[in-house]
């Protein structure tokens, strides 16, 4: 699939550009990994509309959070601060980014995706996709790439619920 293709595809999915949320959360001011100025983060740059939080839960494990878009002009941003979390801290097991307030992606998006799972196999970190909104996964299965950022024993745990589900109400 193409780019040219994939646009249409994410019209047709409902993943129109929206608004970003109305508060901006920029980077953690501990982590200091992103520059200070870095489009991508800085709320006064009304071209952007992406803004990122980083949270640190153990030295083995750091979440990125993704607030906003993902899109041609952020995702290079994106992909800096995934990075030099990588670098930054070499001790890492498990890296997650947070889609939970994600309005956007596109297919410079899952470009970026692709590149920060590439350099964390290469790390030895395990990547995470944390709540993943319907559009990102729709995004995910039509491109073929599911499988490649969502294990399998966690879309069986999804589909073994979901019947665990069906099966307590029929009940």
């Amino acid at each position: 699939m193409t780019a040219d293709s994939l646009f249409p595809a994410l019209e047709l999915l409902g993943t129109q550009l929206q608004e970003p949320p109305a508060a901006s959360v920029c980077c953690a001011a501990e982590t200091a990994l992103a520059a200070a100025n870095s489009p991508a983060t800085d709320p006064n740059n009304a071209d952007m509309t992406l803004s990122t939080k980083i949270t640190t839960t153990t030295a083995r494990s750091a979440c990125l959070r993704a607030i906003g878009d993902i899109d041609y002009l952020t995702t290079d941003d994106f992909v800096d601060i995934a990075s030099k979390l990588l670098v930054q801290r070499p001790r890492l097991v498990n890296l997650h980014l947070d889609f939970s307030r994600l309005t956007f992606l596109d297919s410079a998006a899952l470009s970026g995706l692709l590149l920060i799972h590439r350099r964390c196999s290469q790390s030895g970190v395990q990547l995470h996709l944390d709540n993943r909104p319907a559009f990102l996964d729709r995004v995910l299965h039509i491109t073929g790439l599911y499988s490649h950022f969502v294990p399998s024993d966690a879309e069986d745990f999804a589909v073994e619920t979901e019947d665990s589900r069906r099966f307590d109400h029929a009940t």
